[in-house]
């Protein structure tokens, strides 16, 4: 998200400040959508890191916004989203 003050702009990192493993997202989603996803596990590549997520202090701070929703309601949202933009075309 970007604030914009006196044309300089503010990036905030939103997310709920926990991190979720890829493993994790492919469980929730194929718990969420009912549908199973065909995916390999490999090796862990050269550069990946081991661990990533949002620092939400900033966003807390400035904006008084926090996450309220889990990764279950996240992806349910978004798979939602997506059916919906299906049916439209």
């Amino acid at each position: 998200m970007i604030k914009k003050n006196k044309n300089v702009n503010t990036i905030f990192n939103l997310g709920t400040g926990e991190g979720i493993s890829v493993k994790e997202a492919i469980s929730v989603f194929e718990e969420v959508t009912n549908k199973k996803l065909n995916y390999e596990v490999g090796p862990r590549r050269e550069g990946d890191v081991e661990a990533i997520y949002s620092d939400t202090t900033k966003s807390k701070n400035e904006l008084g916004w926090e996450a309220k929703r889990g990764i279950e309601e996240m992806i349910s949202s978004a798979w939602n989203w997506q059916l919906k933009l299906k049916e439209e075309a």
